[in-house]
């Protein structure tokens, strides 16, 4: 039987699940078919004017993977078997081959669809959670460090880290090979340095790592709220990446304060910077860190100033460098050793 039918924008044509005993042909408007999974709808693809909805299991006579809607207003010809007759059946069989191997092939195009869209949704919600689980591990540490801190014999005060890595598992569950892993990035990407201890030949870190830990918590929490969400979303480029972090290195070496806020002049720093880096400059770099507030770059015809603070600048791209690599590949080393 076959009957012309409209449809709004919006109206469900064909649901998920329901038995296929019907085609839709288009005339007008679009359809779009989407796919309830349990990481929630996967869009498959829109469906134009001359397209037909509903082969694969008005041919297969099963249920319906997926549902059609009307993404605009829809008109077109609704087909459908009547007493159990296929409305097709007189089509020479060629053609009635074609259209089944053809539904065929879609159903199967669309499955990988799916599986592909879930794959990637489940990839992202792990980014996301060792991302989120990395804020929870820098904070534990910051409360429970005390539990675990020593002297070595110069007197200097040290936390072991095995101890600590464990009794954070133990607070927070994530499994002790999932909190290592989060550990080691922020080891492998300078964000802190671990030692040997000179007595037991097992991994240690000096007291005065803690705040660093403290510092990327507090980071990510104001990039999730606005303040530095647009530092998180920002690929800085390696060889910018370099240049900026040189600027610790040319303060101290000039006679600066790497802990405070101080103002140095731009021409003398891109005269100098090679000299006491071993670092060619590039001004991209500099104006890059000023665009995402950094620095403070402060011109006044040609005179130019900056002014940062290099501790704080250091300690930023590390944060951006541990989220990002947390995002994305978690194992790969980076190739700056920040920690100091």
């Amino acid at each position: 039987m076959e009957t012309m039918k409209s449809f709004a924008a919006g109206e469900t044509i064909f649901k998920q699940d329901e038995l296929g005993n019907a085609l839709f042909v288009i005339r007008e408007g679009q359809v779009e078919i989407v796919k309830k999974t349990e990481a929630g709808e996967v869009f498959l693809v829109i469906q134009n004017p001359g397209e037909i909805v509903g082969l694969l299991t008005f041919f297969n006579s099963g249920n319906r993977l997926a549902s059609a809607r009307a993404r605009t207003a829809v008109e077109g010809q609704l087909i459908e078997r009547e007493n159990g007759k296929d409305p097709l059946a007189n089509l020479p069989g060629w053609i009635q081959m074609v259209l089944k191997e053809f539904s065929l092939r879609l159903g199967q195009s669309n499955d990988q669809l799916v599986k592909l869209q879930e794959e990637r949704t489940s990839l992202l919600d792990k980014q996301q959670s060792r991302f989120s689980q990395s804020v929870q591990i820098a904070d534990t540490i910051c409360e429970l460090y005390h539990l675990f801190v020593k002297k070595v014999d110069n007197g200097r005060e040290i936390v072991n880290c095995e101890p600590l890595i464990e009794a954070v598992d133990k607070c927070l569950g994530y499994g002790l090979d999932e909190t290592k892993s989060i550990f080691g990035v922020f080891q492998n990407l300078g964000m802190i340095k671990v030692e040997l201890h000179p007595d037991t030949g097992k991994e240690m870190m000096a007291t005065n790592n803690i705040p660093r830990f403290k510092w990327y918590a507090e980071f990510v929490r104001t990039a999730k709220s606005g303040k530095n969400k647009k530092l998180l979303q920002t690929e800085i480029p390696f060889r910018y990446r370099k240049i900026i972090f040189g600027l610790r290195d040319y303060i101290q070496k000039s006679g600066g304060d790497v802990q405070k806020l101080i103002t140095i002049d731009y021409n003398t720093l891109i005269a100098d910077f090679e000299k006491h880096t071993t670092i060619k400059p590039e001004p991209a770099a500099f104006d890059l860190a000023a665009k995402l507030g950094i620095l403070e770059m402060k011109r006044s015809g040609s005179d130019v100033k900056l002014s940062l603070n290099a501790s704080l600048v250091v300690r930023t791209l590390i944060a951006i460098n541990v989220s990002r690599r947390l995002r994305t590949d978690p194992n790969v080393k980076d190739d700056v050793d920040a920690a100091g």
